[in-house]
């Protein structure tokens, strides 16, 4: 129930602030437009979403689970930002006929973005969901779960609030400092960081090379996508007219 009280508050904030930041960047499009930009979107994601842990099982047990479990609402965070990721390069490298409201509509997202991963880490802790927790520790704030999947009699990383601070820092970055046109770069390249090391507190599969796991090699690739994406911008960007920064 906590969860789901944390979802309604995460989708209406966000909601609101999407629709505001959207009107104030005077982005020319249509109601039905953003709608159906926002739908695409959160279809990739979850897509890449979905595939994640499909791909995690498959690595793990030797086999793929049934067709039906796409359908399954259990989602990974990685694989949902590396969807969204996906599309804006593919909006950017295709040549779109406006760039700059496609990077104006991704900033304002990526901006919302943070909102929507703040509440949903803290949805995440106060759920005591099993899939965000971190590995024991000895740190004066370890948490000791007394609730949900996570409970436990070992003190381990809160690390859903270790990412929900960098969400929150990061947006006050893209808002007040970096600006809406260069916001969807910045927080590809930054969250994937962030996030790369945050996962190693967690205690998740190690798949690859002895050390990383499913969700390491996803933002790495989230790393890649940005700073591609990021210099396509940079060699777009005499084509671009300049834009308010907020």
């Amino acid at each position: 129930m906590t969860y789901w009280i944390f979802v309604f508050a995460t989708a209406l904030i966000s909601g609101l602030f999407f629709y505001t930041a959207i009107r104030k960047a005077a982005v020319p499009v249509t109601a039905f437009e953003v709608f159906g930009a926002v739908q695409v979107v959160m279809l990739f994601g979850y897509a890449l979403s979905r595939f994640s842990i499909l791909l995690e099982e498959r690595l793990q047990n030797g086999f793929w689970s049934p067709i039906g479990e796409w359908l399954n609402p259990q989602f990974h965070w990685y694989g949902a930002v590396l969807g969204v990721a996906v599309v804006w390069f593919c909006l950017l490298f295709i040549g779109y006929r406006n760039r700059q409201n496609v990077q104006v509509f991704f900033g304002v997202l990526a901006q919302t973005a943070c909102i929507i991963f703040f509440f949903g880490k803290l949805g995440c802790f106060a759920d005591g969901h099993g899939g965000c927790i971190g590995g024991p520790t000895q740190l004066a704030w370890g948490v000791t779960y007394s609730w949900g999947d996570a409970a436990s009699a070992v003190p381990l990383h809160p690390a859903q609030l270790y990412s929900a601070l960098g969400v929150l820092l990061l947006f006050l970055l893209l808002r007040f400092k970096i600006g809406v046109m260069w916001s969807t770069a910045a927080f590809f390249l930054l969250h994937s960081l962030t996030e790369f090391w945050l996962e190693f507190l967690k205690p998740m599969p190690r798949l690859f090379l002895g050390s990383l796991s499913l969700a390491h090699v996803t933002y790495l690739a989230v790393f890649v996508v940005g700073a591609v994406g990021a210099m396509t911008m940079v060699w777009q960007r005499k084509n671009l007219p300049q834009i308010s920064p907020n």
